[in-house]
C-alpha cells in the first residue's frame, strides 16, 4: 500500500532512502543486500502475519500524469509502480509470488463508505484514512510468477530484484528475481501489462528495500539485525554519475515498514556497473548519524 504521510522512526511508510538520478530518467533498477549481520528471524504483523512472510519491493516516485488516460478527474492524481516479491512463509515449496502492482493514488473522491465504486474496470479501490481522503485504485499485472520461498536469512542472501521500464514496442516493463544460490537458483523475468506507457519519462526516485507483507505488514527482526542495501539504477542517458540519496520525507513510498533504524554507513563498499545508493539499517543501536553513500558506475 502506499505510505500514508505518517513519519516514524523505523524503515517504512515514508521514511526510507531511495536513489535518484541527477540528470535524466530511470529506465531499470536493482537491489539486493550485503553486509548482512546479526539476522536470525523475521516475522510480519498485519494481514498476512507470520514467520518468514516479507516482501522485497523497489517501487518508482509516484508520478502525476499517469492518471489522466484512465479517467481521474483530480489533476493531482499520482501514478504508481512496485515491482513485489512476495515470500509467503513457507520455505517447503513454492510459495513465493513474483509481480507487478499499478497504482493510481488519489484517484477520485469516494463515492461508498467501502470506497470501491469509483475506479476504472479492472481496478480496485483502496481507502487511506478519513473518509475525507480521495480513494486509490490498484491491480496486479496479468502475469505473476510462482517462487521457491527462502527463510529471511537465505532471502537477504541469495535474492535481487530488478525492475525496468523499456522503450520499445510491445511490453515495456517488466520485473526479475536473481535467485542466486540455494535449491531453485535461478533468473526469473515477468512481463508486466504496460499501465504507464511512459514510465521512463516519469521515473526519477526508486526505493528498494525489505518491508512486512503486503497490506500494511512490519517485518520483525530479531534483535541485533544489520543489513546492507544497495540500490542500483540505469538512465536514459546512461549516465555512471552517482545518484541522489534522498532521505525522509520524500525517500519512501510504500506503506510496509521493517523495525529497522538507517545507521551509519561504512566507507567501503565494492562498485559494480550501476551507478547506485548504499546504506545500512540495524536495530542494534540507534545511530545519531545515519548515512547513505552514493557510488558512480564503471
Amino acid at each position: 500500500i502506499p505510505a500514508n504521510g505518517v513519519r516514524r522512526e523505523a524503515v517504512g511508510n515514508g521514511t526510507d532512502l531511495s536513489a535518484w538520478p541527477k540528470g535524466g530518467h530511470t529506465t531499470a533498477a536493482l537491489g539486493w543486500f550485503h553486509n548482512i549481520a546479526g539476522v536470525k528471524t523475521e516475522h510480519s504483523t498485519g494481514p498476512n502475519s507470520g514467520e518468514d512472510e516479507y516482501t522485497l519491493q523497489l517501487n518508482t516516485n509516484p508520478f502525476v500524469g499517469g492518471c489522466a488516460y484512465y479517467g481521474s478527474p483530480n489533476p493531482n492524481c499520482e501514478g504508481w509502480e512496485q515491482f513485489v516479491f512476495w515470500n509467503q512463509g513457507n520455505t517447503s515449496g513454492y510459495d513465493g509470488s513474483l509481480f507487478i502492482q499499478y497504482w493510481l493514488i488519489d484517484y477520485a473522491p469516494c463515492g461508498s463508505s467501502t470506497c470501491t465504486d469509483t475506479c476504472p474496470s479492472g481496478w480496485q479501490g483502496f481507502h487511506r484514512g478519513s473518509s475525507k481522503n480521495p480513494e486509490d485504485c490498484f491491480r496486479n499485472a496479468s502475469n505473476s510468477q510462482d517462487v521457491q520461498s527462502y527463510s529471511i536469512v537465505n532471502g537477504l542472501k541469495y535474492f535481487r530484484l530488478g525492475g525496468a521500464s523499456v522503450r520499445k514496442s510491445g511490453y515495456s516493463d517488466y520485473i526479475t528475481l536473481a535467485v542466486t544460490g540455494g535449491p531453485s537458483a535461478q533468473l526469473y523475468k515477468v512481463y508486466g501489462d504496460n499501465v504507464f506507457p511512459l514510465l521512463s519519462n516519469y521515473w526519477t526516485g526508486t526505493e528498494f528495500n525489505v518491508f512486512g507483507a503486503p497490506g500494511g505488514g512490519e517485518a520483525v527482526f530479531n534483535a541485533k539485525s544489520t543489513i546492507g542495501v544497495r540500490t542500483a539504477i540505469t538512465t536514459i542517458n546512461g549516465e555512471d554519475n552517482p545518484p541522489l540519496c534522498v532521505g525522509p520525507p520524500g525517500g519512501g513510498f510504500t506503506g510496509e515498514t521493517n523495525n529497522l533504524n538507517i545507521g551509519p554507513v561504512g566507507s567501503k563498499w565494492p562498485i559494480r556497473n550501476w551507478p547506485a545508493i548504499v546504506f545500512s539499517e540495524t536495530n542494534v543501536t540507534k545511530s545519531p548519524k545515519p548515512g547513505c553513500t552514493p557510488i558512480g558506475g564503471l
